[in-house]
């Protein structure tokens, strides 16, 4: 296929396989489903073995096993850029609506023995979950989503607002999640509603950074809270910066929020001379639904971090 490539960006996408090279073609330079190239490079993606694997693996009611597997199915889907594709529709009008209009499903969060604040944040938990697939599924403007939203950024002014003082509360306070975060960066505000959304990331990051996880947060949930790591733990697992990064990129705040300029200033000065960005002292890297999406070799790692780098890049309107 003879597509056009943009000099600064010739040797990634000649590097690159066939998820990559589409996702360049799509999100870096901007070529959208209507240039035939594009199309024709999606279909090839949705034709690749680990892609028909996990789509042959979705039953008739949209799940794949239970939550969590068809949460990081989903979100693998999205990151190979088949956000359109039928299965992940199947997915969010099957699955991920009737969970978010039922206020009492905890799906296998219900398995734990849990007291009732506990339940509650549970809840909390499977619903921003859901909000946060549903936004990165469709990338569209929904009254109901913003609805939801909009108790989550209501949620986290409460806790800013009462975490950390001696005032008694007389019911534990909601605690903000990482998916509730990265649904709230991603969903398209309007430029009218970005400066106090923006304000309340930036009041729940700067406060986070200063206020510990509380302990009575039984431990089964505490990894899905929101929190911010230690500068050292982003630099030895490079896709946390990586994400971080690309979700402030997303709201349109990387520069405005100090996390994230930190870590942009970061990413910038680790190019090199070829134009690819390098990591040499990560650890070893985990593997997640986000990383790596084509290379498995660490050796080649360095390509998905470039690719990643130019998705933040021109999603801040560089120019690449």
């Amino acid at each position: 296929m003879n597509v056009e490539i943009p000099p600064s960006l010739r040797e990634l996408y000649e590097a690159s396989g066939p998820i990559l090279r589409y996702r360049i073609q799509r999100d870096v330079i901007g070529r959208d489903e209507s240039y035939i190239a594009t199309s024709e490079m999606g279909m090839a993606v949705a034709k690749l073995p680990a892609v028909q694997q996990i789509l042959a693996a979705q039953d008739a009611s949209g799940w794949w096993g239970d939550f969590r597997t068809s949460e990081v199915a989903a979100l693998r889907l999205c990151e190979w850029g088949l956000e359109s594709h039928r299965a992940l529709e199947n997915f969010c009008e099957q699955v991920l609506l009737p969970t978010l209009l039922k206020d009492d499903v905890l799906w296998e969060f219900g398995e734990l023995e849990l007291d009732a604040a506990g339940r509650t944040q549970a809840r909390r938990i499977v619903r921003d979950k859901t909000l946060n697939l549903l936004c990165r599924a469709r990338r569209e403007d929904d009254p109901m989503v913003r609805t939801h939203l909009e108790f989550v950024l209501a949620e986290w002014e409460h806790y800013t607002a009462q975490a950390g003082t001696k005032a008694k509360e007389t019911t534990p306070l909601p605690l903000p999640t990482a998916d509730g975060y990265a649904a709230v960066c991603r969903y398209p505000w309007s430029d009218d509603e970005f400066p106090r959304v923006r304000d309340a990331v930036e009041r729940l990051a700067q406060f986070s950074e200063k206020q510990p996880t509380p302990a009575h947060v039984p431990r089964a949930l505490a990894p899905f809270l929101f929190q911010l790591l230690d500068k050292w733990q982003y630099l030895e697992q490079p896709p946390r910066l990586l994400y971080e990064l690309e979700l402030a990129a997303e709201l349109g705040a990387a520069r405005d929020l100090d996390y994230s300029a930190w870590m942009l200033d970061e990413l910038e000065a680790r190019q090199d001379a070829d134009g690819f960005f390098r990591f040499p002292d990560a650890g070893d890297i985990v593997a997640s639904w986000y990383f790596p999406l084509e290379k498995e070799n660490p050796g080649e790692f360095y390509i998905e971090f470039t690719f990643r780098a130019e998705l933040i890049f021109k999603r801040l309107a560089y120019d690449i």
